[in-house]
């Protein structure tokens, strides 16, 4: 294990891309942006089942939600390894249909026509 307290963007994009599962640790985080970095660059997330990751991951379809726990964080991230294929499709397509700039816009757009 290495740990990289700080690293540039093009540092982060390698990692983000090269990486076999991302544990996002926080509890009760706002939305979060690196779920989402991660799953469109191609890397599983496993995630605490609170909070932001609530919104952004699909419990099962693009990584796992689970409890604060090292052994549950373990056997997820094991499980994401084993269908790192499918997560990998899976999360960057989620990614660009809800959270896309297109996806904003359009919402955007249906909300103040609705105005």
């Amino acid at each position: 294990m290495i740990f990289i307290p700080s690293f540039d963007q093009t540092q982060r994009q390698y990692l983000l891309t090269h990486a076999l599962t991302l544990l996002y640790t926080p509890s009760m985080e706002h939305f979060g942006i690196v779920p989402l970095e991660a799953m469109w660059s191609g890397t599983p997330v496993v995630a605490v089942s609170n909070g932001g990751p609530l919104e952004t991951i699909k419990n099962g379809v693009t990584g796992y939600l689970v409890d604060s726990d090292p052994i549950e964080f373990a056997a997820a991230a094991l499980k994401c390894m084993n269908h790192r294929e499918q997560f990998v499709k899976n999360g960057r397509e989620w990614v660009e249909k809800q959270f896309s700039s297109r996806t904003f816009e359009t919402r955007l757009e249906r909300i103040l026509n609705e105005l």
